[in-house]
């Protein structure tokens, strides 16, 4: 999104301020997951970068419908996060674990992030975090009530992505619309933020996109808090291998627990730290193996 901040600071005139940026977002702290932690890192990013950054998302909710008591009755909460706007709307306290619970909380974020508009203020860039593509919808009310242009990221090709998970058939209705809705939303975009270059193509190859309004903005970590280890030529004691995030059907588990299993009689563990709709399976899954080097603990680790 920085190329399209710089190219807007140049023809509005915006060298002498902050430019104020948008973001909306289906999930955001502390929401588990990777779109929540995404976003929340692109936040960062802005913030660094001298942009103002003001954030719309969903009461806290994801993935088990656990909506914390001080949101309760509210239609909007207005609150700080490290100094950063946030407002909070309106969303049922259901869990993620059906399409159909999805679909009803990605429609009703739709509606109820309209809630904040009168409390937004006055911005120059809109960003729409994805997925899922649906929280695009909402930007475009506020490209036409703000004047300022949409930048929908991508992390996950929606519909696409739910047909690898087993979520969606392919050839049903509801594909078919949600085809037609990705289609609209990347073409009406003003740019697009992608993952990685393979997305590019994708959208191109599928969607006929423009590659010049696309720009890849790799996934990357905090260096000052990750840095690369020594190498190891041996280890004395247990080599452990840790997972920390939601347990979800996006990722693959089943590859996990087989490595775990050819391993189990190596000095190596792994801790699989988090939560959400595989929990149980992955509980029941390693006693079914039995495999005494597994660790699954329903425990959300701090991003700090």
């Amino acid at each position: 999104m920085l190329f399209l901040m710089r190219s807007k600071k140049q023809d509005f005139g915006l060298k002498d301020r902050k430019i104020r940026v948008l973001v909306i977002a289906q999930y955001y702290p502390p929401d588990m997951g990777g779109a929540a932690t995404r976003t929340y890192n692109a936040v960062k990013g802005l913030i660094l970068n001298n942009a103002e950054v003001v954030i719309v998302a969903p009461f806290p909710h994801y993935p088990y419908g656990h909506v914390p008591r001080e949101y309760k009755w509210k239609l909007l909460k207005i609150e700080y996060l490290e100094n950063v706007k946030i407002i909070r709307t309106f969303i049922l306290p259901l869990p993620s674990y059906k399409i159909a619970y999805r679909l009803m909380l990605f429609a009703i974020f739709a509606i109820s992030s309209l809630f904040a508009l009168p409390a937004v203020g006055e911005i120059d860039v809109i960003w729409a975090a994805s997925p899922p593509v649906i929280s695009a919808l909402p930007a475009f009310v506020y490209k036409l009530v703000k004047r300022a242009p949409v930048v929908v990221n991508v992390d996950d090709l929606w519909p696409s992505d739910l047909y690898l998970y087993g979520l969606l058939e392919p050839r049903s209705m509801l594909a078919k619309l949600g085809e037609i809705l990705a289609q609209r939303v990347y073409h009406k975009a003003d740019a697009i933020t992608v993952a990685s270059p393979g997305y590019l193509l994708m959208l191109h190859k599928r969607y006929c996109i423009d590659s010049r309004k696309v720009e890849v903005v790799p996934i990357g970590v905090d260096t000052s808090k990750f840095r690369p280890c020594p190498p190891v030529s041996k280890v004395k004691k247990n080599f452990i291998i840790v997972y920390s995030g939601a347990f979800s059907v996006a990722y693959d588990f089943d590859q996990v627990l087989c490595a775990a299993k050819l391993l189990k009689n190596e000095n190596v563990k792994f801790v699989l730290q988090g939560g959400g709709e595989l929990l149980g399976y992955l509980k029941d899954k390693v006693k079914e193996l039995n495999l005494k080097n597994v660790i699954v603990l329903n425990k959300q680790m701090s991003r700090e």
